[in-house]
């Protein structure tokens, strides 16, 4: 382990706490009293190339192994519609966030621009992870206790008139602008990135207990890889687990159906089901 990842893994010992903004009341997430269940699942982790995955040290510090296999990358995309939308950005009413990535490589265009960005009256995000990277920036966001984008517009209340800025994935859901437009706001939908796949190879042993899809494009690119009776092997002995409705959907319309779906789409609550999981496979054992 690097001197980095062992700093880490260090802060994720023990009792885990986070603090994310909602509304005027302060959420917080924990991760306590977890317990060290006796199997240690085998977990396949897809991620995307560079990534830092928060649930791969979480498990690995109550021993598990955790292979991680690269499924895709993500590249940057420059418009001129994004720098419009940076420039103007005094215009908009709000700004929504719905991922890290999203937030990466909107401020990224900014300093490639040389702008200082001002945020709009209101910033919201999906889920505390894309707070945090906003945080980092300086930016406070407000987020839904529920972390998808279908909540959030629930959350956001009346927006009529409003013009609001969603910077965003290539081919991102259409659900969250079309509800926002449905209820009267302006909506701008602007790419920010893609995710490129990659081509992979599954490691041959140790098989895996565990496949855990923290995103939902995640499950296009790692099937996408695999020939049917492959991929009929695969789930016919590994388990699967799921960060939250919009990964679960994702399953769905592959014919999956995950055994583990975390309550809240945080990294956390996904480790923390994993675990209960493989408790209950202790104790079956």
């Amino acid at each position: 382990m690097r001197p980095a990842e062992g700093k880490q893994a260090e802060r994720h010992k023990g009792e885990l706490r986070r603090s994310t903004v909602a509304g005027n009341s302060q959420v917080k997430y924990s991760l306590t009293d977890i317990g060290c269940p006796r199997f240690k699942p085998v977990i396949l982790l897809p991620t995307l190339d560079g990534s830092h995955h928060s649930l791969e040290f979480h498990l690995k510090t109550l021993g598990n192994r955790i292979i991680r296999i690269t499924i895709a990358r993500v590249e940057p995309i420059a418009s001129c519609t994004l720098d419009r939308a940076l420039e103007r950005l005094g215009d908009y009413d709000a700004i929504i966030f719905a991922s890290q990535n999203a937030v990466e490589y909107f401020f990224s265009r900014a300093r490639a621009l040389r702008l200082r960005l001002k945020a709009p009256p209101r910033v919201f995000a999906v889920g505390p992870e894309t707070a945090r990277a906003l945080r980092r920036k300086g930016w406070r966001a407000r987020i839904p206790r529920s972390f998808h984008a279908e909540a959030l517009a629930n959350f956001m209340g009346n927006v009529k008139g409003w013009r609001i800025l969603l910077p965003r994935a290539e081919k991102g859901r259409e659900i969250l602008p079309r509800t926002l437009r449905r209820r009267g706001a302006r909506v701008d939908a602007v790419t920010v990135y893609r995710i490129v796949p990659q081509r992979f190879s599954l490691p041959a042993k140790p098989s895996a207990d565990l496949i855990a899809f923290t995103f939902g494009s995640a499950v296009d690119h790692f099937l996408a890889c695999l020939q049917a009776p492959a991929r009929r092997r695969f789930f016919a002995q590994t388990a699967i687990a799921s960060l939250g409705p919009s990964t679960t959907a994702a399953l769905r319309r592959r014919g999956l159906r995950p055994d583990i779906e975390a309550p809240q789409a945080t990294m956390t609550a996904l480790a923390k089901a994993i675990i209960r999981w493989a408790r209950n496979q202790s104790r079956e054992a």
